[in-house]
């Protein structure tokens, strides 16, 4: 006996009623919907994005197999239904059959084979390549032992079926709501090695409801609508999302220049103008729950960082508080952990690291600690990020740590911060509303995901590992929460990561936008729903 899920467009229809009803119209067609960003895509292949810049506008070119929608529920993209074998080995996804590339070419099963294929071989330097590790024949694949990855097989033009190797509980939330689908017809003969150079990298063909246009670097992206897309033609003739900085971009939201944030990751409004927009009648803006948080990573090959005992008093150093209130003007607690608080999951009897400055000296004397060593901290260049950076520095003067601010944009800080340029760096995640909490734990935790992944520290821990391990083979909640409970504890004593605060999400949006929200996993998961009075 089978389990299965069909998403019919009846259902779609039902499921997006909550969305579009609060409009109480029909939606019309035409209009451009200009966003705002705050740095520049490095890329429009989102597996090599540097951060989450190209990320979400990656979500309009491209389709996933599904998104997660503001229910948690799964919305279809590309998928219309799966199943999953009693065994919980096997998953088939049955593709919509009217799919096409931007270029007019159909898109069938082939193409999901070729996309995991892709992030499995061996010379692949993008991100998500764990996502497809738990199938069956992955690693032989990955090793150059085999041509194919045994676990996949093309039953026909529109079904694919993966079988898994073991059980992995969020195996589906991650293949199917994670991976942007490639085209083996234009990327088949491109070095996996060297994709994200490639002409297409910045020039891509998707199946998404919006194609690629032109993008001025720092400037703006431009995408008109796929008349031709298979979930209907999109309402919008074409998004432009600007790249600004958030202060200007504010003033442009205020006299109309631009609709609104492409989302609160990407677009993050100063804590101070919250206030000034929610008096424009004229925007709207949402505050919600996140799971995104600031944190401070540390490079473990370099002394004193590999010292719990130093990243323990550099913890204890700061005051939390006073920076939820400079940073964020009360909009996030002060940092603990590295899920949403208050889920489930959450360990919430950690060690939360209140500002302890007394604490922090002892420690530091504990070590020995040479009060002329000077550390390097790189930093993000956004007038949020750099007013964290010099209230972070000021703590840990205050306790005999010196410490020299370098600011890069984010894709330079990223390539040297992967180099072991820096001593410690600022940076800020977010799963995007991932529901399973190995996701995070595992990339940013696990061993087998330094740098280019996203364990940015280089953290080992044979412990941490293994409960990793268990928990993506754990599909009973109570015991998944137990695995993440003693997971939090150790990470709480050897702290790889400073985590600063956990934040809500903020975005502003102008009333003439329609079908447009932002939550935890962002806006874009249906843009061709979006409309313009």
């Amino acid at each position: 006996m089978k389990r299965s899920r069909w998403i019919l467009v009846a259902v779609l229809c039902l499921s997006l009623f909550g969305i579009l009803a609060v409009a109480q119209e029909t939606p019309k067609d035409g209009g451009t919907l200009v966003l705002w960003m705050s740095q520049a895509p490095n890329t429009f292949l989102g597996y090599y994005s540097l951060g989450d810049q190209a990320r979400y506008p990656c979500d309009m070119i491209y389709d996933k197999l599904y998104e997660v929608e503001p229910s948690g529920d799964f919305y279809p993209r590309l998928a219309v239904g799966y199943e999953i074998s009693e065994d919980q080995l096997t998953y088939t996804f049955y593709l919509h059959p009217d799919a096409k590339w931007h270029d007019g070419v159909p898109v069938t099963a082939d193409d999901v084979r070729f996309t995991a294929e892709v992030l499995g071989h061996g010379e692949f330097t993008g991100s998500n390549a764990s996502d497809v590790d738990p199938i069956a024949g992955a690693e032989a694949y990955r090793n150059g032992e085999a041509d194919h990855i045994s676990g996949i097989e093309v039953v026909d033009p529109h079904t694919i079926s993966i079988t898994l190797s073991e059980v992995n509980a969020p195996f589906f939330e991650m293949f199917a709501s994670q991976l942007w689908v490639l085209p083996e017809h234009l990327l088949a003969d491109v070095d996996v090695a060297t994709m994200d150079q490639s002409t297409f990298a910045m020039d891509p063909i998707g199946s998404g409801p919006f194609e690629f246009v032109d993008y001025n670097r720092g400037e703006y992206v431009e995408m008109v609508r796929n008349e031709d897309y298979h979930l209907g033609r999109p309402h919008l003739d074409s998004v432009i999302i600007r790249v600004m900085d958030p202060q200007a971009a504010v003033a442009a939201m205020e006299t109309g220049e631009v609709d609104g944030c492409l989302n609160s990751k990407i677009a993050v409004i100063p804590a101070e103008m919250i206030e000034r927009l929610q008096d424009n009648e004229q925007i709207d803006v949402e505050i919600f729950p996140t799971d995104s948080f600031d944190f401070i990573a540390l490079n473990f090959e370099r002394a004193p960082m590999n010292d719990m005992k130093f990243r323990q008093a550099l913890s204890y150093a700061i005051d939390r508080e006073a920076l939820v209130i400079a940073a964020q003007r009360g909009l996030a607690i002060p940092g603990y952990t590295m899920l949403m608080p208050g889920s489930p999951y959450d360990n919430q009897d950690v060690n939360r690291y209140e500002y302890n400055p007394t604490k922090a000296r002892e420690l530091l004397a504990e070590i020995g600690w040479d009060s002329e060593q000077v550390l390097i901290f790189g930093s993000p260049n956004d007038p949020r990020r750099r007013t964290i950076a010099t209230m972070l520095q000021q703590n840990f003067q205050d306790v005999g740590v010196k410490t020299e601010i370098e600011v890069y944009d984010f894709a330079t800080l990223m390539g040297k911060a992967d180099e072991g340029a820096f001593d410690i760096w600022q940076l800020g995640w977010g799963s995007g509303g991932i529901q399973y909490p190995g996701y995070t734990f595992f990339n940013m935790l696990h061993s087998s995901q330094w740098p280019p992944r996203w364990n940015f520290s280089r953290y080992s821990n044979a412990r941490v590992d293994e409960l990793l391990d268990q928990g993506a083979v754990t599909t009973d909640r109570a015991a998944g929460i137990e695995i993440y409970r003693e997971l939090q504890e150790i990470i709480s004593e050897e702290l790889p990561y400073i985590i600063v605060m956990n934040k809500e999400g903020y975005s502003a949006i102008n009333v003439r936008v329609n079908g447009f929200q932002d939550f935890i996993g962002g806006t874009t998961y249906n843009p061709h729903e979006w409309w313009v009075e």
